[in-house]
């Protein structure tokens, strides 16, 4: 085909296009844009519900972790315990002179120890008079066992310690055994 064959004139075939051309172009350009706003939009979303993710397992860890250390604790004071339950019945078993106060934590804490000692207690002609194992911790809790003001001890288990009474009776055939602290 010629240039004449139209009338001299060129007329392109595609000049109707050519709008549409740019119309649908501007139209891609936006749906692009809207798309990459779309994926901004969604990755922040998803970076916030990670943030969220993280703060609430670094919560639950955290109690975790309180949890795990008041179970600690606990089992630290029940050892703490025992083993002061356990010094005490090694004193009575000798034999010696043991606080009345002492005699009654082991008999609260520990009541088949408290029994086992009692009967197995060897006499001694010189039994030796033992401070009380939980002076230590009521002197923490308590600061001092004297009053400021007259400087007198407080500590009234002193005064009952030579004086504290056991009495056990034990029945062999039927292994029962009943024991009063008074």
């Amino acid at each position: 085909m010629n240039i004449k064959d139209f009338g001299g004139t060129f007329v392109p075939r595609f000049t109707g296009l050519l709008p549409d051309l740019k119309a649908k172009r501007e139209e891609e350009a936006l749906k692009k844009e809207e798309e990459a706003k779309e994926k901004e939009k969604l990755q922040k979303e998803k970076a916030e519900q990670e943030k969220k993710a993280k703060q609430q397992e670094m919560e639950s860890l955290n109690q975790q972790l309180e949890s795990a250390k008041e179970q600690a604790d606990a089992i630290g004071d029940s050892f703490k315990d025992t083993s002061k339950c356990l010094l005490i019945a090694m004193r009575i078993t000798r034999g010696d002179i043991v606080p009345q106060k002492d005699m009654k934590f082991l008999a609260e804490h520990e009541p088949d120890l408290f029994k086992q000692a009692i009967m197995l207690r060897q006499p001694k002609e010189d039994p030796e008079k033992c401070d009380s194992v939980l002076e230590d911790e009521e002197n923490a809790e308590n600061g001092s066992e004297y009053s400021s003001e007259s400087g007198e001890s407080t500590d009234s288990s002193a005064d009952s310690t030579a004086s504290a009474a056991v009495s056990v009776s034990a029945a062999s055939a039927g292994g029962t055994a009943e024991i009063s602290i008074s």
